[in-house]
């Protein structure tokens, strides 16, 4: 397809002595590619894939892409929906194939070669009238969806499913005021723990939740209270505490005092005690939000990896919160339905790979092979001149 190149310098900052070094793995929405860079931002491996992510793809531990994604037209009128999982192998061919018409968001590959995977199940009409909140008369053709997560064994068979509106009330758990009735809890988030049990998010309740695996029990909650907007990604770090992206939007409560202000904060939570240990916003709030998706990811090292979702722009923060790594995702895709977008760099999220990982093994991760995908002057300019042009481009 046809890229408009964004910047002239994608990689941004890289302080290699602080950084954990790897490679990352992206996947600009609206497109059908999957680019894995080095920490240079040198592009070491792409796959061209059949269709755009139903949101984003991940490296398998065999050096397969398993990618979610959009191949017919959505049967919903909500978002990030998609109709098929495919797993490509290096060579991007499809090895395994699922399809669902109503996948959506987000999914996790087990050990046992199981796949668990967000989708969307209409509620009944007694059950929707009761829900609570929301904007009124702003249901989907008339009716309320709701998430739930769904694990498949390699021959697609269900093995596991929970539904989220059998566990959670509709009236103690209402829709945010200022979102639509169409879709009631909205997971976007799920990830396996080390128990075995299952953490997701509840974005539109501003909470993240554990299930009991075994007997579909939700066991422990966070968020309601605490100022969170709409999170988008929840994952458990090697210390056993709770990685969130808050996104910020339409909180409840007033940060700084502000109403107007809405930014972007990731936060660590200890689950036993219910305090938020570790938290980051940028020290100019302004340089930091996305209102929709998100990612945030702890790395051995105990960095935190961030994609700041709509300005498809990456950073890797020490537990001191300097930024050692940065990338602005280079590409431009034609996005001329969505939200009024003409043009988007937004990208749901960005994964970090070590070198030792085992899908990299025996890999030919040489950049001197790639070349750009357009015809452009790949002169790289000093950080000066960058600093320049971006200037320009604010208008100074």
């Amino acid at each position: 397809m046809a890229y408009m190149r964004q910047f002239k310098q994608d990689l941004l900052r890289y302080d290699p002595s602080k950084a954990y070094n790897g490679y990352t793995l992206f996947a600009p929405m609206s497109s059908n590619d999957a680019w894995l860079i080095d920490m240079e931002g040198s592009i070491c491996h792409h796959w061209t894939t059949p269709f755009p992510p139903a949101q984003h793809g991940k490296l398998l531990p065999n050096g397969n892409l398993l990618w979610p994604q959009k191949a017919a037209a959505p049967i919903i009128p909500v978002g990030g929906t998609g109709s098929e999982i495919i797993e490509l192998d290096w060579d991007g061919n499809v090895v395994w194939k699922h399809e669902d018409p109503v996948i959506n968001h987000d999914f996790v590959r087990l050990e046992n070669g199981n796949t668990i995977f967000n989708r969307y199940v209409k509620i009944d009409d007694d059950f929707a009238a009761r829900i609570q909140g929301g904007v009124p008369d702003s249901e989907a053709e008339g009716e309320i969806w709701d998430s739930a997560l769904r694990e498949i064994d390699h021959d697609g068979n269900t093995v596991w499913e929970w539904v989220m509106h059998e566990h959670i009330d509709p009236v103690e758990d209402a829709q945010c005021p200022c979102c639509p009735r169409s879709i009631w809890g909205y997971i976007n988030s799920v990830f396996v723990m080390k128990d075995g049990n299952v953490l997701c998010t509840f974005r539109f309740q501003n909470e993240v939740a554990i299930i009991d695996k075994a007997s579909g029990n939700v066991v422990w909650r966070w968020g309601k209270g605490r100022d969170m907007g709409h999170p988008h990604c929840v994952s458990e770090t090697d210390a056993g505490t709770i990685l969130i992206f808050d996104n910020g939007v339409h909180r409840r409560s007033i940060h700084r005092g502000a109403h107007e202000l809405s930014y972007s904060r990731i936060l660590e939570v200890d689950r036993n005690t219910n305090e938020v240990v570790w938290e980051y916003h940028a020290p100019n709030v302004f340089d930091f939000y996305s209102s929709i998706c998100g990612g945030c990811k702890r790395l051995p090292n105990g960095n935190t990896i961030v994609c700041e979702s709509t300005r498809g722009r990456f950073f890797e923060l020490t537990p001191e919160k300097e930024i050692v790594w940065e990338y602005q995702n280079p590409f431009l895709i034609p996005r001329s339905d969505y939200w009024g977008w003409t043009m988007s760099s937004c990208v749901f999220q960005c994964h970090r790979y070590a070198p030792d990982y085992p899908g990299l093994a025996g890999k030919d991760l040489d950049p001197a092979k790639y070349v750009w995908p357009v015809q452009i002057d790949e002169t790289r300019v000093s950080k000066k001149q960058t600093a320049f042009d971006r200037l320009e481009r604010l208008g100074y």
